[in-house]
């Protein structure tokens, strides 16, 4: 698996929906007993989730089409 700092936007969000898809399906197994170490997976996925989404919304360049917050080329500045 890449460095997330060297994922395009595109490739971060579709790693980013992938581990969201799978964090859904784990927690459809989570039973009354035995399954803590797949609330603890599920728990690493979220945070996954969250660095991923904050290393799109911190990024300071337009990429793959996309505008991002916090740049000067904002198109939509009034």
């Amino acid at each position: 698996m890449k460095d997330i700092s060297k994922m395009s936007r595109a490739e971060l969000k579709d790693h980013m929906m992938s581990l969201i898809s799978e964090a859904n399906y784990s927690k459809t197994l989570i039973q009354e007993h035995d399954t803590g170490h797949i609330i603890d997976y599920v728990g690493r996925l979220e945070e996954r989730v969250e660095e991923i989404s904050l290393c799109l919304v911190s990024a300071s360049a337009v990429e793959d089409g996309y505008y991002v917050k916090n740049t000067e080329q904002d198109p939509y500045k009034n």
